[in-house]
């Protein structure tokens, strides 16, 4: 569930920081009343400034260091509307797939659908699609 929290916040800001180049995102927390690092999220951009990468890592208490948790990829449409994002998360080392989110989009540049797959015994599975429709205004 943090795992989907994190990438419901990332696929957020994609959407956000198309105009932006926001580098990384920190996060502290309160324990007894100090802050103390909970997660870090690095993002990466390709030359045309359009999001690309989404590296999240939460904070490992004994290590003192951040450690890799997830990792978002996308693949964007000529325009820098996001068409794929690809979310993995680390195990044993390695990156697995677990979800991947497909958009299209109105002529105004708004999401028309969401779909969502999810990763299961190597093969992309068809969990759900959202359609958005918009107001005139």
């Amino acid at each position: 569930m943090k795992h989907l929290n994190l990438v419901i916040i990332c696929l957020g800001f994609a959407a956000v920081l198309q105009a932006q180049k926001l580098k990384t995102i920190e996060t502290d927390t309160s324990v007894n009343g100090v802050y103390q690092h909970l997660s870090k999220s690095t993002l990466t951009y390709d030359a045309n400034c359009f999001l690309i990468t989404t590296l999240d890592q939460e904070w490992n208490v004994a290590t003192s260091t951040y450690l890799d948790a997830s990792l978002i990829t996308y693949t964007n449409n000529a325009n820098g509307t996001v068409n794929q994002a690809l979310f993995q998360s680390i195990n044993n080392g390695n990156w697995v797939n677990l979800l991947r989110f497909s958009y299209t989009y109105t002529s105004f540049q708004k999401v028309s659908t969401l779909s969502t797959d999810f990763w299961l015994v190597n093969k992309w599975k068809a969990q759900s699609i959202t359609n958005y429709s918009y107001d005139a205004n």
